[in-house]
């Protein structure tokens, strides 16, 4: 009877699980990679809001920071319980520049005033005024506060 060589096949069988396993561990991975959703990050800005007591609005001024987008939402809570929401591109008092470029800039105000049915007829000098500004795009909170009569 003749004896086989067998040596030749556990070397294809070693090479075959190797490869296997390299399939199988970047087939994983490619999938936790790829299936993680990338969100756009939420803009740095700084925006400071105060009420203007003499004309009994409130004036929300961007002071540095990226630029946000018209659509930004704007979300007023007056004692607690009164609620008003608008966006960026409501404010009829933005800059020519603002409308042009379609951004809120820095140097750049929103006056929420009493003509938008807002605050008419609250005195907003003795209200509790809370402010919140959410970036449409990225769908995050980029201020929110309290804001007092302005000094």
């Amino acid at each position: 009877m003749k004896k086989r060589n067998n040596f030749g096949v556990s070397d294809v069988v070693g090479t075959i699980l190797l490869l296997g396993i390299t399939v199988s561990l970047f087939s994983v991975l490619s999938l936790v990679v790829l299936s993680y959703p990338f969100q756009p990050s939420t803009p740095y800005v700084n925006i400071i809001g105060f009420v203007d007591t003499e004309n009994n609005n409130i004036t929300l001024e961007h002071r540095g920071g990226e630029k946000l987008p018209l659509d930004t939402k704007i979300i007023v809570t007056i004692n607690n319980t009164d609620v008003y929401r608008m966006n960026v591109s409501d404010n009829f008092l933005l800059s020519n520049k603002s409308k042009e470029d379609g951004f809120w800039g820095i140097g750049e105000n929103v006056i929420i005033t009493p003509s938008h049915n807002l605050v008419s007829d609250l005195n907003l000098t003795v209200s509790v005024v809370d402010v919140t500004v959410v970036d449409s795009k990225s769908n995050s909170v980029v201020m929110m506060g309290t804001i007092w009569r302005g000094v």
